[in-house]
Formats: structure tokens, sequence, C-alpha cells
């Protein structure tokens, strides 16, 4: 589950999350949401985003949402589901379906980097997320 928070001109996701699977899909999820207005509908393309693991959740959102947007900015691809997520001597592997953007008026931000603003719990759930746009 993930809420959108007012954050100003940026946008602001709280994900809560049980364990490392839901916590990246609830990260592309709350992504695809602020980013665009659309229902999957077209070809799916599979990627594969891979990132170090450091064992920390604040650290391993950043480095995958910074991963998504610049995906987004050089192939116009949104997320839309994790199909397998990989941990494996310090690194992650996060397999995902993802459509391309072909009409830019469903955009409805455009991102330019994630930041990491907080946790309520020591487990970090919920975790807050900026994504400047």
């Amino acid at each position: 589950m993930f809420k959108i928070l007012e954050h100003g001109s940026d946008v602001m996701f709280e994900i809560y999350f049980n364990d490392t699977n839901s916590f990246f899909e609830q990260i592309a999820e709350a992504f695809r949401k602020v980013m665009v207005d659309f229902s999957p509908k077209g070809t799916m393309i599979v990627k594969t985003i891979t990132i170090k693991d450091n064992g920390e959740y604040p650290t391993n959102a950043i480095r995958y949402l910074n991963e998504l947007i610049y995906i987004f900015d050089l192939e116009w691809l949104i997320p839309i589901k994790c199909i397998e997520i990989e941990k494996k001597n310090g690194v992650i592997k996060i397999t995902m379906s993802m459509e391309r953007i072909r009409d830019p008026s469903s955009l409805i931000n455009i991102p330019k980097a994630a930041t990491y603003s907080g946790s309520r719990t020591e487990n970090f759930s919920p975790l807050r997320i900026i994504i400047d746009i």
C-alpha cells in the first residue's frame, strides 16, 4: 500500500511494506501513479534493474527510483509489474514488465530525481520518498 502526500511543488509518497518484494512492488506502483494517468494496454517490455544492496531500505529505494527515472527519461518506459526480485551477493535484481508511454498527454509529472524524506518507525515502514519534478 502507498499514499500520495502533498509536498509543495514536488510529489511525496509513503510506502507501506512487509518484505523486500512488497517494498519494490509498492515503489513501482506509486511511481507509476504519480507519473501517468493511464491503464496498461500496450506491449509489455521486460527489463531488469540491478542495484547495489547495502541492506538499508532508504538507500535501496532511492537507487531503485533513480534507475526508474533514468529508464523513463531515456526510453519513456513506466513500470507495470515486478515479475521477480532476486537478492544475492550484495546485489538486487528487479525484473519487471514496463510499458512505453506513447501519448505524452497521459503524463501527470515528469520526474527529475528521488530523495528520501524519512520514516516513522525503526523498520522504515512507512517510508517517505520525494520525487523532484
